[in-house]
């Protein structure tokens, strides 16, 4: 039974070599240098726009520390969130909260050539909230905002996979 069960894995390994197959992957950028234009709070890091760099670097990108040195200027936006009561619990208390970030951003040229227009992403997730789970909860939402993070900075990368040469 096993040698049936390797000898099928096999075979379909050496059908779907055979046909050319392969995982597309991401593609490449098409600009060499990039410089990152972020607002600094001085009470904060700018979380994104250090993630930003990180994944231009890995992608194959030089991040310079001028703009004028770079092909594209990414330029991101102040990154906004919110917090608000979605609904309340029949004794008033909260039982959900709307959690809301938004960031927008463009990339041109350091002589001003638009390269993308400025784009405005949002993401919105519900969270449930029990008074007894504080810690859990605000865990929880430090977790949920980290991921939309996460998904904002992928999205700009895919954008910028996009800037034709």
């Amino acid at each position: 039974m096993k040698r049936r069960v390797f000898l099928f894995a096999l075979t379909l390994t050496l059908a779907l070599s055979g046909c050319g197959f392969q995982l597309r992957g991401a593609s490449p950028l098409t600009f060499k240098t990039v410089f990152v234009e972020a607002p600094i709070a001085s009470y904060q890091r700018n979380v994104m726009a250090e993630r930003m760099r990180t994944l231009l670097k890995a992608a194959g990108a030089t991040v310079t520390g001028l703009p004028n040195e770079a092909e594209i200027i990414l330029k991101l936006g102040a990154e906004k969130r919110t917090k608000t009561i979605l609904s309340l619990t029949g004794a008033g208390r909260v039982a959900e909260y709307r959690l809301e970030m938004s960031v927008t951003y463009q990339a041109h040229t350091p002589a001003g050539k638009e390269r993308l227009p400025e784009t405005e992403i949002k993401f919105i997730r519900d969270l449930t909230y029990d008074d007894s789970q504080y810690a859990a909860k605000s865990a929880e939402e430090d977790f949920l905002y980290k991921s939309m993070d996460e998904e904002a900075t992928q999205q700009i990368m895919r954008h910028l996979r996009r800037i034709s040469a």
